[in-house]
């Protein structure tokens, strides 16, 4: 499926405040400035593309894939 500009640009900021260390949903939301559903909808469009991102202790990360 296609990805909007400003769906890319919320990607992108979500992966970018991935990459500051874990968050918590919470905080998420507010920088990303989206409900829950679109917040789940995002997540699961970056763990399709093959980034792995993990729930650890309430907070989402991401993770680092072991080489293949």
């Amino acid at each position: 499926p296609s990805v909007t500009a400003e769906r890319f640009r919320r990607l992108h900021l979500l992966l970018r405040q991935l990459a500051g260390g874990p968050r918590t949903r919470e905080q998420l939301l507010r920088a990303l400035s989206i409900d829950v559903r679109g917040f789940y909808r995002d997540l699961e469009t970056l763990r399709s593309a093959g980034i792995a991102v993990a729930l650890e202790g309430g907070r989402y990360a991401l993770q680092s894939r072991p080489a293949e």
